[in-house]
């Protein structure tokens, strides 16, 4: 009889643990299907990002310009050859800058002659180069003339080589840094055959008054003819050579542009 009410009470403890058990695996269950629902829901709810593509850069290494290793060329230079182991400058010279006119006195509108002679030579030279500027006159009037001229002293000559080397030497003309001479003629007094001219020689930082006389050869076109006297010593030139006078003569021929 114990038997039977033993095995009877165990048979109802495992009947009531079996329930409780079961009980508990399904109020389990539903959570972890609800978890996963709305974990799902969740999902489906959340939008999705959008996957952006990086843009390539469109930034470019910068390339380094290729070089001439022939020239090399700078802003507001030259290109300079460098092959070449020197380079020569272009030449200027103080006197280029300091005697304009020098170079471009070509064309001259009639002759300018001296002569000088000692007792055992006698000179006759001319200069080449040499201008007439400024030139102003009222009509025919003679008594309105004014005007310059430009010479080229480095355009002096002789008939004797050696002579014309000797005068464009320091001693005498000193072409190397005294290249140009200018004569102004101030004033003009009409004559009844012969004219008057007042006149400045300016020449090697020395000026001198000079009064030439001349004619009119022509007049269409005017041309006129005439001489003057120089003193020498007043610029310095030749004063050694005490053989010749120092009053040289020249003479002119010319036509006056107009």
């Amino acid at each position: 009889m114990k038997f039977l009410n033993f095995l009877f009470a165990f048979l109802l403890v495992a009947a009531f643990t079996s329930c409780d058990t079961t009980k508990k695996v399904t109020s389990t269950t539903p959570s972890s299907t609800s978890t996963s629902a709305s974990n799902t829901a969740n999902a489906k709810q959340a939008p999705s990002k959008p996957k952006v593509k990086k843009p390539k850069s469109t930034m470019t290494k910068p390339t380094k310009p290729k070089m001439d290793t022939d020239e090399v060329a700078t802003p507001d230079q030259p290109k300079v050859d460098m092959k070449s182991s020197t380079v020569k400058p272009s030449k200027t010279t103080s006197t280029d800058i300091t005697k304009p006119g020098k170079t471009d006195i070509l064309d001259t509108p009639g002759s300018i002659t001296w002569e000088a002679a000692n007792d055992r030579y006698s000179a006759e030279g001319t200069f080449k180069n040499w201008r007439m500027t400024d030139v102003k006159m009222v009509g025919d009037d003679l008594n309105t003339l004014t005007a310059k001229l430009e010479i080229d002293l480095t355009s002096i000559w002789e008939k004797s080589p050696k002579l014309t080397d000797h005068l464009k030497a320091d001693d005498y003309f000193g072409v190397e840094e005294h290249q140009l001479a200018t004569i102004e003629v101030k004033r003009v007094f009409k004559g009844k055959e012969k004219h008057t001219a007042i006149m400045w020689l300016t020449m090697r930082g020395k000026e001198q008054k000079l009064t030439g006389n001349f004619e009119v050869v022509s007049m269409k076109p005017m041309r006129i003819k005439g001489e003057t006297m120089v003193d020498r010593s007043v610029f310095g030139i030749g004063v050694d050579n005490t053989s010749v006078p120092n009053e040289i003569k020249v003479m002119f021929d010319t036509v006056i542009p107009r």
